[in-house]
């Protein structure tokens, strides 16, 4: 079975532009989950322990629990295919769906952002909320945006 992956042309540049952003906050978050996911390798870890020191205000970071490696593995590999299924529904179904495709995203990073946000602050980890609000923005806004139609209309005034 073949599929296609190729970026479809958009109709208009308002839609362009959310494309636009979708796609960088996808590359972001791969980026991110490909991090988290190399501390689950011992070397690795370094590359996340200056963060968990700074979310958690605490100079111990300690990523060489066999726990703590196999949660960065599992939340890494999802943050990772999470970022590939947006980045491809940005890239090659905008232009035909962008409700749908808005929804899908919106529902997505609304449910990550509540029970991530929640779950940091049971784990005494506030400030990772406010990296979570960055990353509701990314993705929140151009979805947004495509659900209300202001992305295909361009006016930006519409609710």
């Amino acid at each position: 079975m073949h599929s296609q992956t190729h970026t479809e042309p958009v109709p208009n540049p308002a839609l362009a532009s959310v494309q636009f952003y979708l796609t960088g906050a996808s590359v972001a978050t791969i980026a991110f989950g490909l991090l988290i996911a190399a501390s689950a390798w011992p070397p690795g870890a370094v590359l996340m322990e200056p963060m968990a020191d700074l979310i958690l205000w605490d100079s111990a970071a300690d990523f060489t629990a066999r726990e703590t490696r196999l949660m960065a593995a599992i939340s890494g590999g999802t943050l990772t295919g999470w970022g590939i299924m947006i980045l491809l529904l940005a890239r090659t179904g905008l232009a035909t769906a962008p409700v749908g495709i808005g929804r899908i995203i919106l529902i997505s990073i609304l449910s990550w952002f509540t029970v991530d946000s929640l779950a940091s602050l049971a784990a005494g980890a506030p400030l990772n909320v406010l990296g979570n609000i960055a990353f509701l923005l990314a993705f929140g806004i151009p979805a947004y945006r495509l659900v209300t139609g202001t992305a295909q209309t361009g006016d930006l005034a519409k609710p």
